[in-house]
């Protein structure tokens, strides 16, 4: 039997509470500086020099050569911390690190999150999964939802930018879904109806025969994950909010009258 993969949504505010609590300690340690690596890095580095108050240089990192390089300006200090998102299990974090002491520089490493398949263990993790049922997702990696994105993350190279990956699902009573789905995009039918608008995308029926809101949801979240859509518009408010509960990492819109409000749950 195959073992079900748990969805792990590490939020904005989830990481910057973790963040807080590490900064005393990092200001401690006094580092001539903050070194992030693009992109994964932003959000924690940059949350980081407002704790910190340290001056923040950045890496990029190129995955089909393996190289790393400074993108902009140097520090003068030797004794950096470098700050990525994911200890993943590749090169990206070992390659940046082992350029970074190649140049003199006394390292130390913090990830927003670390899971049973990272290749290294930085000295600063603010999630540790130990498992190897989860399925992480950032905020700035939504589009991941969609598989084929998976791929780009691991190396392969598509040419397609990260939104370029992102793909709605439009509920087919809400009328925001006339003219405005894209080449891609799906319909999802919820009351078994199919509006005449609809001639190429692909039309969903959700079976809601003696089903509760909750249950339709995750009915909804199902077919997003296997049909790779990262976000969706419902007309059904009750949906809308259960689906962003059980599956934060999908952004849910709902169609209240003419306006489209964007739901973020929590439990």
């Amino acid at each position: 039997m195959k073992q079900k993969t748990n969805h792990v949504y590490l939020n904005y505010n989830a990481i910057s509470q973790k963040l807080d609590t590490l900064a005393p300690e990092i200001r401690e340690q006094a580092f001539d500086g903050l070194v992030i690596l693009l992109r994964g890095g932003s959000f924690a580095g940059m949350h980081l020099t407002f704790l910190t108050g340290l001056p923040y240089y950045f890496l990029t990192y190129d995955r089909k050569t393996g190289q790393a390089e400074w993108f902009g300006a140097k520090p003068d200090g030797k004794r950096l911390l470098l700050v990525e998102d994911f200890a993943g299990s590749g090169k990206t974090l070992i390659d940046s690190a082992a350029f970074l002491k190649g140049e003199g520089v006394e390292l130390t490493t913090l990830v927003v999150c670390k899971d049973s398949k990272s290749a290294s263990t930085p000295d600063y993790i603010c999630f540790n999964y130990a498992h190897t049922d989860y399925r992480i997702f950032f905020p700035w990696e939504r589009h991941r939802i969609n598989n084929e994105a998976v791929g780009k993350r691991r190396g392969a190279e598509t040419g397609k930018p990260d939104h370029e990956y992102e793909k709605a699902l439009w509920d087919t009573r809400a009328q925001s879904g006339e003219g405005k789905a894209e080449e891609g995009d799906g319909f999802i039918s919820l009351d078994g109806t199919q509006p005449h608008f609809i001639k190429h995308n692909p039309v969903f029926y959700i079976n809601i025969h003696n089903k509760n809101e909750k249950e339709i949801a995750a009915e909804v979240g199902k077919c997003m994950f296997e049909q790779g859509y990262t976000h969706v518009y419902l007309k059904d408010s009750a949906v809308a909010a259960l689906l962003s509960v059980i599956h934060p990492e999908i952004r849910v819109i709902w169609e209240y009258s003419d306006e489209l409000i964007s739901i973020n749950g929590s439990t």
